[in-house]
């Protein structure tokens, strides 16, 4: 064991890793013929004993599944948290909570995501190319997993959505739109608060002499509004806000709090099904790339902050590519129920626009465009029932 945590101050690769995570990296990048048993006794590690193999089942599987959208709601909510601070509290019960609910998975599970933790962990230094492909190798590892995180991650985002939605049968509102505009900049910027205090506080640990107190304190002051990386965590909020005001969120909280599962998927199979698809699809894919992609960045630069040699790139392709496949994922499967003017604008047009004002003016029809369907929708009910009353109605 000791010999493997020796490893551990010298490999760069195996930060964040577990016990059996580490191995698997160094199995793969150093010994990738070798049984992992094997370098687990060569290195001094004891290794738990090993459960049967085989299908986990059905049963089984269906609460990993529900484990992990338990484990994203709690990191949801522990984002929001790290707003205030992310060594706060109720930041650090969200963490605890985590930990408590994921030590639940399935010994297969855990494998699973170990697996997809070295894939990520050794393409982090490579080409382009490389981290686009070990993006989606980590993904299949376990993608119903992966989504179930996602998803979970999202819900205080479509949760303030279905609420200031109030339930309307039109399509969500400018209120509920910059509602969840609002808790998506949020979580964006505590997601990158807890991102730079978790990895500057690891590698701080990692230096010799260096104290858990020393290593929190300067952890937190890395995620300090003011401090180097102010600018990092602005801009995950403004990419947050983005992806709750145009992700998959959006269509999520009108099908949810709208018209409800059921009759939003009964009445979505008509034409132009596979547009919202690929639409959603494309959409969420993108914002999801950005996100996790600049969460990697921002953790690269406050470690640069700190004095440590890290490329600024180190995992950012990667990281964005397996987060651009899930919420891609997502994205189509909200997209076939829900339905929208056809002229929303989207990302592209934002990202495409050629001035500023023009990007400016996009945005504004993203949150302006709901407020039209719903005045339409409440004057197409006036209407109807104008005409099924005739003029014995009194305004």
């Amino acid at each position: 064991m000791a010999r493997l945590e020796e490893l551990r101050r010298m490999v760069p690769g195996l930060q964040g890793l577990d016990d059996r995570g580490a191995l698997m990296y160094l199995q793969q990048r150093y010994a990738p013929d070798v049984d992992v048993g094997v370098i687990a006794k060569n290195l001094g590690y004891s290794e738990p004993a090993p459960t049967a193999t085989g299908s986990r089942g059905l049963m089984r599987g269906a609460a990993d599944l529900g484990l992990e959208v338990a484990s994203g709601v709690t990191r949801g909510v522990g984002m929001l948290s790290n707003v205030f601070g992310a060594n706060n509290p109720v930041s650090q019960a969200t963490r605890s909570a985590d930990e408590f609910i994921r030590d639940y998975l399935s010994a297969q599970s855990k494998e699973d995501s170990a697996r997809a933790a070295a894939i990520l962990a050794e393409a982090e230094d490579a080409g382009i190319g490389t981290q686009v492909v070990a993006g989606l190798r980590a993904f299949a590892q376990n993608p119903a997993s992966t989504v179930a995180n996602t998803l979970g991650m999202a819900v205080p985002t479509i949760a303030g959505g279905v609420a200031a939605m109030g339930g309307r049968a039109a399509a969500g509102g400018a209120r509920a739109l910059g509602t969840m505009a609002g808790i998506g900049g949020a979580s964006g910027v505590g997601e990158a608060k807890g991102g730079i205090f978790e990895a500057v506080k690891n590698e701080q640990m990692r230096q010799p002499g260096m104290t858990e107190a020393d290593a929190t304190a300067a952890a937190e002051a890395a995620q300090a509004y003011g401090g180097p990386n102010t600018g990092n965590l602005a801009l995950a909020g403004g990419i947050g806000a983005l992806s709750g005001a145009t992700g998959f969120q959006p269509a999520a909280a009108r099908v949810l709090g709208a018209k409800g599962m059921l009759s939003a998927a009964t009445e979505q199979m008509e034409q132009g099904l596979l547009r919202r698809i690929g639409k959603g699809a494309l959409v969420e894919g993108g914002t999801e790339f950005l996100q996790e992609g600049q969460q990697a960045y921002a953790q690269n630069i406050a470690l640069q902050n700190e004095g440590f040699d890290v490329p600024a790139m180190r995992g950012v392709v990667a990281q964005g590519t397996m987060g651009a496949v899930a919420g891609g994922m997502l994205g189509g499967s909200f997209g076939a129920l829900d339905r929208q003017r056809g002229d929303k604008p989207t990302i592209k047009d934002i990202a495409d626009a050629p001035t500023v004002d023009a990007a400016i003016d996009a945005f504004t029809k993203v949150l302006a465009l709901p407020m039209i369907d719903e005045i339409q929708a409440d004057a197409n009910v006036e209407a109807t029932r104008a005409q099924r009353c005739g003029p014995r109605c009194v305004p």
